[in-house]
């Protein structure tokens, strides 16, 4: 190979290594996964998997899910949906997550089979790997608003489910529904009483600094790839995490926007009531 081809590669090096850095300023913070958990677990789980990089917070600070949800200037807010809106927004959201997670995927493996790492010639599905691994960060800060007092005490005052079906149909039906249509979150939800909760979210903020290391040092040792090539590779990621945060900053601003307990059960009654007007 000639030397302009190998400043070529090294050129790419570099880029392919500032690319954790770049995607994690588009990525979730531990703190607005935790929120996105809390309602929709299989909304957040993909989310994770299509913006992988983190956004980095200071080490052993507590990330307060509950930031998030301030009005501060700049932020907006969206209101309780129709029926039909709320579930041609969900069935939007699920499409454009597929197409992100699968674009993200399918970048990883097609790099780690044209590309050679330094340190791992044989070993291909490292990439693969590393879109898997902020699924950790983002379960212990899940856990981490769980065992919070406020989580603890509103999960205490919802109805008891009797039998497993019935669990399944509540679970679908929450889990499909945009969080504008929930019922409002506590202002102070994740905010820690005890000791393991705050320890669950140092520990989220910790992995997703292993997460950004492993993956300088992951890409930054990629061999024969050019600098074009790079530049392609990045775009990729990039699109995908953009998804992934315009959906992200929707359920956010549902989040803000949400009624009152009490006002989405009247209105669920009185919905109730008029179907069977109907029939």
């Amino acid at each position: 190979m000639d030397e302009y081809d190998k400043a070529d590669m090294q050129s790419a090096t570099i880029i392919l290594g500032l690319m954790p850095t770049i995607l994690s300023y588009v990525g979730p913070t531990v703190g607005e996964m935790a929120l996105i958990s809390s309602r929709r677990p299989v909304l957040a789980a993909l989310l994770g998997l299509g913006a992988p990089a983190i956004f980095a917070t200071r080490a052993f600070n507590f990330n307060n899910p509950s930031e998030s949800l301030t009005k501060d200037v700049g932020t907006f807010v969206i209101r309780k949906q129709s029926p039909f809106r709320a579930t041609l927004l969900a069935i939007t959201q699920y499409l454009l997550l597929s197409l992100a997670v699968t674009n993200c995927l399918l970048n990883s493996m097609q790099l780690g089979s044209s590309t050679i790492l330094s340190w791992k010639c044989s070993w291909s599905y490292l990439q693969l790997g590393w879109n898997f691994m902020p699924l950790t960060p983002h379960l212990c800060a899940a856990l981490s608003v769980k065992y919070s007092k406020i989580y603890h005490r509103t999960s205490q005052e919802r109805k008891p489910i009797e039998t497993f079906s019935s669990f399944l149909i509540e679970w679908f039906r929450n889990e499909f529904k945009p969080s504008a249509n929930h019922a409002k979150l506590d202002q102070n939800i994740g905010m820690p009483d005890r000791s393991l909760a705050v320890s669950l979210n140092c520990v989220a903020v910790m992995l997703g600094y292993a997460h950004w290391i492993f993956g300088t040092l992951l890409f930054s040792s990629a061999l024969f790839i050019g600098t074009l090539d790079a530049f392609g590779v990045i775009a990729r990621y990039i699109a995908s995490a953009l998804i992934c945060r315009t959906i992200l900053l929707i359920e956010i601003a549902g989040m803000r926007g949400a009624e009152d307990a009490q006002i989405v059960a009247s209105d669920e009654q009185t919905s109730l009531g008029a179907e069977r007007e109907r029939k």
